[in-house]
């Protein structure tokens, strides 16, 4: 009997010792990425790791690993750099997709000389300020990005403190010290506390409840504060290396980035933003982002209204009004909301048309003005039965009443040296939208090992768009161009 329990006991310690080789804990401080997948490689058990040294070299690591697993640990060195891991059966491979023999270096500091980790670095245009590549600093606040323009603006930005900017002649940034962005209010200093971040397989989870976050603003605003996320004016997201996501608001698709205007940060739990997605995906989804709100306390009704007005140039802003009455579980709501947003830019652009008879020249000038009104009116239920079932219904009415663009400038073409004409020209652009109809249901629940997700929508929309053109020259030929569609 006693024999039975040693083999007993030592074939657990074996099964024990198996298991265990296939974890992974070690702290690196400042090694460079190569070094780390070789360390991993020795002691990865049956995993085999293949990457190209010099291609991960420059890219440095500075984490704890707390027993995991070798896909999982590989994860976390990687962190938001632009590495890929392609795990196949035990075979894993890392990369780094974007071939750039150039790549841009510097560390970020905060006002103390402390690593700042999570902050967002991108890489502009110098001409008119618009996005090349960008990446985020490490837990030592190093960033490393790959990218073959020469010459370009990098912004460095951190929630809580003032934005840099940086005029690039050389990859090499070295040490960026950032400052507190702290605002007054009648004589106090308004100050939150930072955001957490979490690394999660696949991405990261951001923290937003209690910290300065919560006071952003709008979903759009909170968006835009966070590590590889960025925000055209526009209100487009897109993910550094990884495009445009696709947004989920508990685990509710969004049909437009304008839910994400009027959902309030003050409203939301936390952010998970997913630039590996899984098997739950579709292949072609390279990014996620998936946003989870506070959940409602107490019976009764409840009514909230927000105004906003902001001034660029022209003032715009939006009102929102928000009924709720809530029992037991089950929630109706009725939201309305109306909106008006100005935009502008002043463009001048020069392109150089080589040809094998000489060189034309061509100076353009663009001031676009840009105007939209829209509306939203949504009504409908949610109903929490217990902990394992919740489902719900809306129906939503929404549209553009106008949205108008015009622009107005000139060209000079040059040939040769020579001016051969100018053309002035004043496009107008009418984008007109019957409201778009949209009814969504979904049931999420469990049922003893098997989770349900299901999430519906039907929706319709019209819309037309007119864009009228004319162009003027003394040299050149005079032109007016029309074009109408229909969606």
């Amino acid at each position: 009997m006693m024999a039975r329990r040693m083999i007993f006991i030592v074939a657990c310690l074996c099964m024990a010792t198996a298991a265990f080789g296939q974890r992974v804990t070690r702290s690196f401080n400042d090694v460079s990425m190569s070094e780390a997948l070789k360390w991993l490689n020795e002691r990865g058990g049956e995993y085999n790791i293949s990457f190209l040294y010099n291609e991960l070299e420059d890219f440095r690591v500075t984490t704890s690993v707390k027993n995991k697993s070798v896909p999982d640990a590989i994860q976390q060195l990687i962190g938001f750099y632009p590495i890929k891991m392609t795990v196949q059966g035990k075979e894993i491979a890392v990369e780094c997709p974007q071939k750039a023999s150039t790549r841009y270096k510097g560390t970020v500091l905060d006002e103390t000389g402390q690593p700042l980790p999570y902050a967002n670095v991108a890489l502009l245009s110098p001409r008119d300020s618009t996005l090349i590549t960008g990446g985020v600093t490490n837990e030592s606040g190093l960033f490393v990005i790959p990218c073959d323009q020469q010459g370009v603006l990098a912004r460095i930005t951190y929630v809580g403190y003032r934005p840099v900017y940086c005029h690039c002649k050389t990859p090499h940034l070295g040490t960026i010290k950032m400052q507190p962005d702290q605002y007054a209010l009648d004589g106090v200093t308004v100050k939150g506390e930072r955001p957490q971040y979490q690394m999660t397989t696949g991405g990261m989870t951001v923290n937003v409840t209690g910290t300065v976050l919560s006071d952003m603003g709008t979903g759009i605003d909170v968006l835009g504060q966070l590590p590889r996320v960025d925000v055209k004016g526009d209100g487009q997201v897109s993910i550094f290396g990884s495009g445009t996501p696709l947004i989920y608001i508990n685990n509710r698709p969004i049909q437009s980035n304008t839910e994400l205007s009027r959902l309030k940060s003050g409203d939301i739990k936390s952010i998970d933003v997913i630039t590996s997605p899984g098997a739950r995906y579709k292949k072609n989804v390279s990014s996620v982002i998936r946003i989870y709100t506070v959940k409602p306390q107490g019976d009764g009704f409840s009514v909230s209204t927000i105004t906003n007005v902001r001034n660029n140039h022209e003032w715009g802003g939006y009102q929102d009004i928000n009924v709720k009455y809530r029992t037991h579980g089950l929630e109706l709501f009725a939201e309305g909301y109306l909106r008006s947003a100005w935009m502008g830019e002043d463009n001048d652009i020069n392109n150089d048309l080589f040809l094998e008879d000489g060189t034309v020249h061509v100076d353009q000038t663009g001031d676009t003005k840009y105007r939209s009104k829209s509306h939203y009116e949504q009504v409908g239920f949610n109903y929490d039965i217990n902990d394992n079932h919740s489902l719900g219904a809306s129906y939503t009415l929404s549209g553009v009443n106008i949205k108008n663009s015009s622009v107005i400038g000139e060209q000079q073409i040059w040939n040769n040296g020579v001016l051969e004409g100018s053309v002035w020209y004043d496009a107008l652009v009418n984008r007109k939208q019957n409201p778009l109809h949209d009814v969504n249901m979904y049931y999420v629940g469990k049922v003893d090992q098997l989770s349900i997700d299901f999430n519906g929508t039907w929706y319709r929309r019209n819309e037309r768009n007119t864009d009228e053109r004319t162009e003027l020259s003394d040299e050149l030929d005079d032109r007016h161009v029309l074009t109408q569609s229909r969606q």
